[in-house]
């Protein structure tokens, strides 16, 4: 009796032993008002990057391109979120390799009725274990190994994308302080045009509607600085929402422009779009959808169990036997699942051919844009370096006596309009040069 004791108490404690402790993980208001006030010191400081950005912060220094990149890596939100999704992957592994766990029956008799003189108790005790799983066992890791795969890559691609839109955001907010400067200056022209007019009507030298139309001008000029500003704002919130840190946070950004670049071949392009990391990603996702399709028709295989059962009747005849146990696939057959499965499959082969082809064609309309603005910008350096000398020569013809300050100011106010639009272009080339690399995959 105390032998049996004994080993029902060690079976006990060795299944609680295997068991994972349960670890609440409750909504804090207090921790989630922390996180959204603050930049998260604990997730930077986890990356030997993130340690230094985080000194540069601390120090008020300036933070540059990669810096900024490696910020968005680290602290995005989304990025958070799928590195929760890749230990997910990893966990589902851990699951795909599991096989069944044996059974054990057991269950007694007792005689109540008719000659039970020198009877016993029966029992039987019975021991199974499904094999069927053998035969399915290595295409579930392998789907799961795929997927993880696939999802990890997937991972890099994003985070690709978002260090990229990262470096737009820099850039957005870079040409724009340059323009609202521009702006500011042309707002200060419009400001000095309106009030030389104002006197000169005061003086009845010119029309009112002359005075009515330099009001207008100034007043544009004062509205599209505003907008500008707007923009310069939601763009600086919008970065702050990228890189995952407090509206409120301000950072030193140095941002160095470099639109100086030749475009590779397009035939180069387009052979790297099959290396590009979300394509090769879909590819393993393909496999890994592959193999699930071979499982599907695996799973055709009825479930099989043996067991082993030991047994002793009234009469203390006891016997040790075998038994096997099998479904009869007569209404499920698992066609259903292999229909979901090969058009899954087919949806997906479908969906990666259609990623070539259509970043092939962003790939050609990008690298026309790209040499469209690159033409505009040279014919518009050329013209502004003109217009700029020219404006000298309307300085001293306006100290000279030869024109008039309006003029004078016009002539500025269309060099400055000039540098504006070259501002605009360099902007746009920038983003379209980031474009272009994340279509093709490759470098620029």
């Amino acid at each position: 009796m105390l032998k049996r004791v004994f080993l029902v108490f060690f079976a006990v404690i060795f299944f609680v032993s295997a068991c994972a402790v349960y670890k609440p993980l409750e909504i804090n208001n207090s921790q989630i008002n922390k996180k959204i006030s603050h930049i998260d010191k604990k997730e930077l400081m986890k990356y030997p990057r993130g340690k230094i950005i985080f000194t540069k912060l601390e120090n008020n220094e300036s933070l540059d391109e990669n810096d900024i990149a490696s910020l968005a890596i680290i602290l995005n939100p989304t990025l958070k979120i799928e590195r929760d999704n890749l230990r997910i992957a990893e966990a589902q592994i851990g699951i795909s390799k599991t096989i069944p766990n044996p059974s054990i029956s057991f269950d007694t008799s007792f005689p109540v009725a008719g000659n039970i003189a020198n009877t016993y108790n029966g029992y039987s005790i019975g021991f199974s274990y499904p094999i069927d799983w053998i035969f399915s066992h290595n295409l579930k890791v392998k789907s799961a190994l795929l997927e993880y795969e696939s999802k990890k890559l997937g991972y890099n691609f994003n985070a690709y994308q978002i260090m990229q839109d990262s470096k737009i955001k820099v850039a957005n907010i870079y040409y724009l302080e340059q323009v609202l400067k521009e702006l500011s200056d042309k707002l200060n022209l419009y400001k000095k045009i309106y009030d030389t007019v104002k006197v000169a009507y005061n003086k009845h030298l010119v029309l009112l509607s002359d005075l009515q139309l330099a009001k207008n001008e100034y007043e544009k000029s004062k509205i599209q600085y505003l907008d500008t500003k707007t923009i310069l704002e939601k763009e600086n919130d919008s970065l702050n929402n990228i890189l995952g840190i407090p509206l409120s946070a301000k950072l030193k950004i140095n941002f160095v422009p470099n639109n100086n670049f030749d475009l590779p071949d397009l035939e180069d392009l387009y052979s790297n779009v099959t290396n590009r990391v979300d394509i090769v990603a879909y590819k393993l996702a393909y496999q890994s959808q592959e193999e699930k399709t071979r499982l599907a028709f695996a799973q055709q295989f009825p479930k099989i169990s043996i067991n082993f059962p030991f047994s002793r009747d009234t009469s203390n005849v006891q016997t040790l036997g075998f038994g096997i146990s099998i479904d009869f696939p007569i209404f499920n057959t698992n066609k259903a699942q292999i229909n979901l499965q090969e058009a899954t499959r087919k949806k997906m082969y479908d969906e990666y051919v259609f990623r070539i082809i259509s970043a092939r064609f962003d790939i050609k309309r990008l690298v026309s844009d790209i040499k469209n603005i690159q033409s505009q910008l040279a014919i518009l350096n050329a013209d502004y370096k003109e217009s700029s000398k020219l404006l000298t020569n309307y300085e001293q013809a306006y100290k000279n006596g030869y024109i008039s300050i309006i003029e004078f100011y016009k002539n500025s106010n269309d060099v400055i309009d000039k540098k504006i639009n070259i501002l605009n272009l360099e902007k746009s080339l920038y983003s379209m040069r980031i474009a272009l690399e994340i279509a093709s995959g490759k470098k620029i």
